[in-house]
């Protein structure tokens, strides 16, 4: 029996995607690829060009036309390779996409707004546990969050174990 997939879940899968979608693209990781834990993404152009078109065609957007030369390029490398892509998971020229839970757009990075969400509408905790519930759910955005260890300094000291603890 052979694996024609690789298995979602399966303890080494996200090692296997991350180190096999590398080494196949390689030369493009740079510049036109990311590989990041079990997602990937074909980068866009660093600019809009004002909207011009290209010129053999003036229904075509240059920073389109570039996008679609990667996008190509990118898919014929993996073919190669002999690897097939979800169509169903891969989204194509769009203008933010969720990659391991961060928007990633022509702006940036930042934090979809369903996370920023979860954090303010998160209950007061009544126990350790919930506290650390919540500064687990801070963590994930804690690069958003400039000297996130001592904002979150308060509400750690009271989840240690040594330490008894009442929210009155």
């Amino acid at each position: 029996m052979k694996l024609t997939r690789l298995p979602q879940g399966a303890t080494n899968s996200v090692e296997v995607y991350q180190s096999q979608m590398t080494w196949i693209l390689q030369e493009e990781i740079l510049e036109s690829a990311g590989i990041f834990i079990d997602d990937g993404g074909i980068k866009g152009p660093r600019s809009l060009y004002n909207q011009k078109t290209i010129p053999e065609n003036p229904s075509i957007r240059i920073f389109l036309s570039e996008y679609a030369i990667n996008l190509e390029r990118l898919l014929f490398m993996i073919e190669e390779a002999g690897l097939t892509i979800s169509g169903s998971k891969f989204a194509f020229f769009v203008p933010a996409l969720d990659i391991v839970g961060h928007l990633v757009s022509f702006k940036g990075r930042t934090i979809p707004k369903q996370k920023i969400n979860k954090i303010q509408n998160f209950p007061t905790p009544l126990n350790k546990r919930e506290i650390r519930q919540f500064l687990g759910l801070c963590a994930y955005v804690r690069m958003f969050i400039e000297n996130f260890s001592q904002v979150a300094s308060p509400l750690r000291s009271p989840t240690r174990e040594d330490v008894d603890w009442d929210w009155d």
